[in-house]
């Protein structure tokens, strides 16, 4: 009997791919929650209407908890900390130029 093993198994490249991707998509999604954040603080022209963890859950679909976890291991910061710079700078921003 001739046979032929072949792994069927991710191949090493994918392997590499698998932590990375996962990663990727992390730092995707802590960009999207710091580019809510300073584009509510910043930009927005409405008073918001809601909390900032409402705000961002709704906006990027997750839920807040695990927007949260991620953004604190990710950080060494919660969001909220984040949340009071963006503004702390925002007010001196405006201080300054005017």
């Amino acid at each position: 009997m001739i046979g032929v093993m072949k792994d069927i198994g991710p191949d090493k490249e994918q392997k590499k791919a698998g932590p990375d991707l996962a990663g990727d998509k992390k730092n995707l999604l802590i960009k999207k929650i710091k580019n809510a954040v300073v584009e509510l603080v910043n930009y927005s022209k409405e008073q918001l209407q809601t909390n900032y963890s409402a705000y961002l859950s709704k906006k990027l679909q997750y839920d807040y908890t695990y927007l949260a976890n991620l953004f604190s291991e990710s950080e060494g910061i919660p969001i909220q900390k984040f949340i009071i710079a963006q503004k702390i700078e925002r007010v001196k921003e405006l201080i300054v130029n005017h």
